[in-house]
């Protein structure tokens, strides 16, 4: 995290969660990307989602306790949920070590079409990349973050030095063709589909 321009996004109470071992700083690299994409407040009468803030749905934070205004809702509130519901639910950490890029793009798609989809966009492609079993067994694409995906995923490491790359393309791959879906199934959803699209953009802001 040298460019100072992360330094000043992820200032304030950031980090004293951090220091207070709240917060993995794996998670705030992996998770930047995203937070930048989500912004701040949005109240777009054709999002499924609703009213949001720093991309947290009021349904969401009203399950985590939160009874204020949608449109005061502190981001350290959203960076702290977001860990625990997303990041740590796809084992962000674990996936951070092998490739950062990669556990940032699960995460992205988790926070933004569902953790059950994200994960089953990665059990798919481990799948894609055992040669049909010969190298690893299949997982099975349900969605859940577990032992048995996560050594599917270091199988991959352990067979290409690629793997990163691949993983991450074959996984945006899967969420840009969710997002294509949603559209196409739902043509006033076209609204949301540059910014969608962007998401997916190597270096994107």
């Amino acid at each position: 995290m040298s460019d100072p321009k992360r330094k000043r996004r992820w200032s304030g109470g950031i980090g004293a969660l951090v220091a207070a071992g709240i917060l993995s700083t794996l998670f705030l690299i992996g998770s930047e990307r995203t937070f930048i994409d989500e912004g701040g407040y949005a109240n777009d009468a054709l999002d499924r989602g609703g009213e949001t803030m720093w991309g947290v749905t009021e349904a969401v934070a009203r399950r985590q306790g939160y009874q204020g205004a949608m449109a005061s809702l502190p981001r350290d509130s959203a960076v702290v949920w977001a860990q625990r519901l997303y990041w740590e639910t796809i084992w962000g950490d674990s996936l951070a070590v092998l490739d950062i890029d990669l556990a940032a793009r699960v995460f992205d798609a988790g926070y933004n079409q569902g953790r059950s989809a994200a994960v089953r966009h990665l059990q798919r492609c481990v799948n894609g990349y055992n040669q049909q079993g010969r190298q690893w067994p299949d997982v099975a694409v349900d969605g859940v973050m577990g032992p048995g995906t996560l050594r599917a995923v270091r199988a991959v490491f352990a067979q290409r030095r690629d793997a990163g790359a691949l993983l991450e393309t074959c996984v945006s791959t899967l969420q840009g063709a969710r997002y294509i879906a949603i559209w196409e199934r739902d043509p006033t959803q076209e609204r949301f589909a540059v910014g969608w699209m962007r998401r997916l953009i190597p270096g994107e802001e």
